[in-house]
Parts: structure tokens; C-alpha cells; sequence
């Protein structure tokens, strides 16, 4: 799929190029504007994550639909299922009209196209009905790192992130797969100098493009399509479920890489000495850069690859040490487990997971009461934990301290009714309260609807077994 963009990305950038010469050989600009930002769009390091990590397939799709849809502009009856289908790979295939425009705008075709757009806008308003029958009205997300935030703060954030952005984008060579709390806090005043970073690299770009808007056109424009194809997932119109992915990226570097294009394209019709210097840099980027992309696709290879690389490069990201904890679990690294747990937990403290987590870890170590402790912390910081009360429960009547547990599980059964181990657990309580009457009871309802539980047939065949030896023997 990336190959097949890199072609389209060349396509269209010749045409582009085609259409917009300025004071350029016209025999040199196209091609060399299509070859040099293609080139750098097929080794760009920041396209890693899309490309080998199977959620990036969304961006990969959406990128083709919007590259074909553009192409085939002139025939709308085959660009407008294209963008359709673009829609249905991922939302922020929205951009495609924006496109269109910083297109016609920077080749003064607007007032001419204008009713071209109205098709898009209609299949937009059609996706975004169908879009709420499915998912309901709210745009973004409900969940994410700004869920229970103001907007002044989402909208300070999100600059230093398009900051970040900008710099990962022109100088990829410390990558993470993961931005998550607490890698970028949350910005809560304009003082905070990440804020004025990320402002102050905005306003230098959009200065630089404007500057060079008659001379390097191409160039603005590239700055242009990177701005407004971020805009869907930038936190800036609404909250996303993400703070920052590089995966993201991936139909924005468009724009970086036309700009990029069109610079070499520039030089390469300068004085001699000029081209071969910016022949010699463009070939070292490209080299660096696919130097660069191929050391980080290796960070893929395996679970413990990513998350160990994730770490090192992320070391604030609570998510990224309790994934890497639950690897080192399932592999019997128990103290490596621990150390990663523990550290999770002290970067998010108010999480339950990293508890959670741990505890399962200090159960399966035999170490019981400390697991105990940490069920009570992740089920007081979430108390709709179901999992969390429904392993204290068990725990804690493990421990002999069922008449606790009752509660517990009475609760974790009416959170998740449709699963058998709540119930089981619970029978099991009730069953060491001597309320054999009541475990029966819960026992059999769990067996309706899972006949074949191992569990409950279990707890039951003991039950029937303690009422056959309670039955008073016949004498002969």
C-alpha cells in the first residue's frame, strides 16, 4: 500500500508541478519537483508507524482513496466514490476538498471551480449522518487525554504538539510510538514555555511560506496541504482519542514533502557549484532518512522490541511501562514486571490499570496480601472496575474474609451480568458463608446460559455432593 502511494504521490505531484511553473525551466521543474518529493515521501521515517504497524492500514487507505480522488478531480462521477471510500478508511479523508482549495487558490482557479466543491460537501454532510446513526452525534472522541478539560488548555496544548509536529517532520530522528500521559502534559497556561515553542514554530513556518510565496509557490502550497490536512487530528477543532501518533502524519507529510520537492527542484536549475552542493545534501537526507526508517521498523519486529524501544524513548508514558510489564509478566520476568508496574504506577497514580496489573502479579507470586491492597486501591480510583472487585472478591475469600466479598461481587455481577466468573466467584462466597441455598441458586443461573463452565459445574457437583452425604441413611 505505501508503494502504491509513493507512485500516486508522484503522479500528483507532477501535475501539480505541471500546472503551477513559474520562472522555472519548464522542461526540469515537474519532474524534478515529482522525483525529489516522492523520494522522500517513500523513505520518510516519520511513515514507519503507519506503514508496519497494522492500525496505521487506516491512514495507508485513506491517503490512496484522497490521492486517486484528486487525481480523477476533472471526473467527479469517479472521484466522488473515491472520496467514499477514503471516508469509510478513516474520517480524515474529510481534508480532500481543503485540498482541492489550497490547489485552485494558490493557481487562482477558485472563482472558476467553486461549484466543483459542492459534491464533496454533499457526500460529507451523507457520511456524517451515517456516522451518527452508527456512532452517535459527538465528533472526536469521548475519551482521550483531554476528557474532563476546558478548551483553553486542549487548544495551548495542541499548539505545542503542531509544534512537535513540524520539528519531527523536518528532523525524524527520535521517534516514539507512543505520546500518552504523561509524555506531553497538559498545558494549562500560555506562559509555559512548550507553549510559546510550539507557537513560535508555527509562526516561523507560516512566515517562511508567505515570504516565499511569489518565488517558491510550490513550496507555500506544500505548507499549506500540511496545515490543513493535520486539522482533523490536530485537538484543535475537538478532542481525539490521542494526543500525538506519528501514524498521523502520514497524508499531512504530503505537504512537507512537495515543499521539500520543490526546493530541490529550485536548485537544481541554479549555478553549477549550487546544484551539485544541493544534489550532494538531497542524496545524504535520503540516505539518513532510509537509514533512519529502517532502524525503526525494527522496533516492530516483536512485542518486547516496541515497548522496550517505546520506553526509552517515552520514559513518562504510563501506557507504554504497563504494556511493557504485561509482556515481561506473560514471559515469567516477574522482578522486570514488577519494576515496570511500579514505575506505571508512579506516573498515573490515579489509574487503576497499573494496579490492577501488579496485583495480578502479586497473586500469581503468591504474595496475596499485597494483592489484596492493590485491588482496594484500583477499585476505590474506579469503583465500576469489574475486574478489579470481581479478583478482590475472590481474594479476599480465598483469604477466609468472605462475608466481604459478598458485596463485592454482588456488585461485579450486576457491572458485567453476562459473564460466568463474576457469578461463579460469587457462588463460591456464598458457599463459604455456609449459604449453600444461595450458591446453588447462582450456580444454576450461571449454567443456564453457560452449560459448560468448568467452575460453576464444579462448585455445584460439591454442593449436591455435601446434600447427598447429609441425607439420613435407610437401615435394613
Amino acid at each position: 500500500l505505501h508503494g502504491i502511494v509513493t507512485l500516486l504521490v508522484y503522479v500528483l505531484f507532477s501535475r501539480v508541478a505541471a500546472s503551477m511553473r513559474g520562472g522555472s525551466d519548464p522542461r526540469a521543474l515537474p519532474e524534478v519537483v515529482a522525483l525529489a518529493g516522492a523520494s522522500f515521501f517513500a523513505v520518510h521515517p516519520v511513515h514507519v508507524e503507519a506503514v508496519v504497524s497494522v492500525v496505521g492500514r487506516a491512514e495507508l487507505l485513506a491517503a490512496l482513496f484522497v490521492l486517486l480522488a484528486w487525481l480523477a478531480r476533472g471526473k467527479t462521477w469517479i472521484a466522488l466514490p473515491l472520496f467514499i471510500g477514503g471516508l469509510l478508511s478513516k474520517e480524515n479523508a474529510v481534508v480532500l476538498p481543503g485540498l482541492l482549495l489550497v490547489e485552485d487558490a494558490l493557481a487562482g482557479r477558485v472563482r472558476q471551480r467553486w461549484r466543483a466543491y459542492l459534491p464533496y460537501v454533499g457526500v460529507i454532510g451523507a457520511f456524517l449522518l451515517l456516522r451518527t446513526m452508527v456512532l452517535g452525534p459527538a465528533l472526536g472522541s469521548v475519551e482521550g487525554p483531554f476528557t474532563g478539560t476546558s478548551v483553553f488548555p486542549r487548544i495551548l496544548t495542541a499548539t505545542d504538539v503542531l509544534g512537535r509536529y513540524l520539528r519531527l517532520i523536518t528532523w525524524p530522528m527520535w521517534l516514539s510510538a507512543d505520546y500518552s500521559y504523561n509524555q506531553i502534559p497538559v498545558i494549562l497556561s500560555p506562559a509555559e514555555p512548550r507553549f510559546l515553542a510550539g507557537a513560535a514554530t508555527v509562526i516561523l513556518v507560516l512566515m517562511v511560506a508567505w515570504s516565499g510565496r511569489r518565488a517558491l509557490p510550490l513550496a507555500t502550497m506544500g505548507v499549506a496541504l500540511f496545515f490543513v490536512a493535520l486539522v482533523p487530528v490536530s485537538n484543535f477543532p475537538f478532542g481525539i482519542g490521542v494526543m500525538m501518533a506519528e501514524r498521523l502524519l502520514y497524508l499531512p507529510s504530503l505537504g512537507f514533502c512537495l515543499a521539500a520537492g520543490a526546493a530541490v527542484a529550485r536548485l537544481s536549475i541554479a549555478a553549477r557549484r549550487v546544484r551539485i552542493g544541493a544534489m550532494a545534501i538531497l542524496a545524504t537526507l535520503l540516505i539518513l532518512f532510509a537509514s533512519r526508517s529502517a532502524v525503526r521498523t525494527y522496533d516492530w519486529f516483536d512485542q518486547f522490541t516496541l515497548f522496550e524501544a517505546t520506553v526509552r524513548t517515552s520514559p513518562q508514558s504510563a501506557l507504554a511501562h504497563v504494556n511493557l510489564g504485561t509482556l515481561y509478566q506473560a514471559a515469567g520476568r516477574i522482578p522486570e514486571a514488577e519494576a515496570a508496574y511500579r514505575r506505571s504506577m508512579a506516573i498515573a497514580p490515579d489509574r487503576p490499570g497499573p494496579h490492577y496489573n501488579l496485583a495480578t502479579l502479586m497473586e500469581g507470586s503468591g504474595r496475596r496480601a499485597e494483592a489484596i491492597a492493590l485491588y482496594r486501591e484500583a477499585a476505590r480510583i474506579d469503583p465500576d472496575d469489574f475486574k478489579a472487585l470481581n479478583n478482590l472478591g475472590r481474594a479476599l475469600v480465598a483469604e477466609g474474609m468472605a462475608g466481604e466479598a459478598v458485596a463485592l461481587l454482588e456488585k461485579a455481577v450486576a457491572l458485567r451480568p453476562g459473564l460466568p466468573g463474576p457469578g461463579v466467584n460469587l457462588a463460591a462466597a456464598h458457599l463459604a458463608l455456609g449459604d449453600s441455598w444461595n450458591a446453588e441458586r447462582i450456580l444454576r443461573d450461571v449454567l443456564a446460559t453457560h452449560p459448560d463452565d468448568a467452575g460453576a459445574r464444579r462448585i455445584l457437583d460439591v454442593i449436591m455432593s455435601r446434600k447427598r452425604d447429609s441425607r439420613p441413611q435407610e437401615r435394613l
